[in-house]
C-alpha cells in the first residue's frame, strides 16, 4: 500500500476496538481480531506509518452493547 500512495496521500481506516489493556477478541462471525486502540497505533508505526487523527464514535455512548469504533487516518512516516 506504501507503493501505490501518493505523496501526501492518507489512509483512512475504521475499526472496532476493545479498551485499551483489554486482550483482542476474535470475532468468529465477520472472521477478525478487534484490538485496542494501543495495539493499532503499534501495528501502525511498525508497518512505517503514523497515525495523524484518532476519532472516537460517540455511538457507543448511545448503544451500550456496540464495541468501541475509531477511526484512524494514517500518513507516511
Amino acid at each position: 500500500m506504501k507503493l501505490t500512495l501518493k505523496k501526501n496521500g492518507l489512509v483512512v481506516i475504521k475499526d472496532n476496538c476493545v479498551n485499551n489493556g483489554q486482550e483482542p477478541e476474535f470475532d468468529p462471525d465477520d472472521q477478525y481480531y478487534i484490538r485496542s486502540g494501543e495495539q493499532f497505533y503499534d501495528i501502525a508505526h511498525r508497518s512505517g506509518f503514523t497515525i495523524v487523527k484518532d476519532l472516537r464514535s460517540k455511538l457507543k455512548q448511545v448503544v451500550r452493547e456496540l464495541l468501541p469504533i475509531r477511526i484512524f487516518v494514517l500518513a507516511i512516516k
